[in-house]
């Protein structure tokens, strides 16, 4: 008969999908650029801007664990 248990696992970290949206703000920061009119060119606005690789720490997690007997 087949069964299904539960697997709780503590500080998970996984990547939502706000992680994700909030990676993507992070790139298109970091290249963002304006127009210099006394040299004529086009600079970077912020030069040293860190990506971050955003997650999510989840306190408790239960993961479905399929068995078959």
């Amino acid at each position: 008969m087949p069964y299904s248990t539960y697997i709780i696992y503590r500080d998970v970290e996984t990547k939502t999908e706000s992680d994700a949206s909030a990676d993507f703000l992070d790139k298109l920061t970091s290249s963002l650029v304006r127009f210099n009119p006394q040299t004529n060119q086009y600079e970077k606005v912020y030069d040293n801007y860190q990506i971050t690789d955003h997650k999510t720490k989840c306190a408790l997690v239960a993961k479905l664990n399929k068995n078959q007997e």
